[in-house]
């Protein structure tokens, strides 16, 4: 079953509908949120994710950053049905455990 929380647009600010905030499906949202985190950023899992900036400048393989993507997410329990990773364009399908 999919996790359902207040859905927010491509620049992170809460979606709303004649003032009411938006609900819906969120493990996609959940999943690029996690990606972009910095270890530190979530007070009730420190130690989840990715950083994806520190890794744009580096010298990371597309192979590596998968792998490290798929481990932060399995974390957080989620199943990393697929992930493509192309220049850090990361397209993924996750679903809940």
């Amino acid at each position: 079953m999919a996790n359902q929380d207040i859905l927010l647009d491509n620049d992170n600010q809460v979606r709303t509908l004649r003032g009411d905030f938006l609900v819906g499906d969120s493990d996609q949202q959940h999943a690029q949120s996690i990606i972009e985190a910095n270890k530190g950023n979530f007070l009730a899992a420190p130690t989840l994710g990715v950083a994806i900036v520190e890794y744009k400048n580096g010298s990371i393989s597309s192979t590596e950053l998968s792998q490290r993507v798929r481990f932060e997410l399995q974390k957080d329990g989620y199943r990393v049905n697929t992930i493509k990773v192309n220049d850090f364009d990361i397209t993924l399908d996750v679903q809940p455990i």
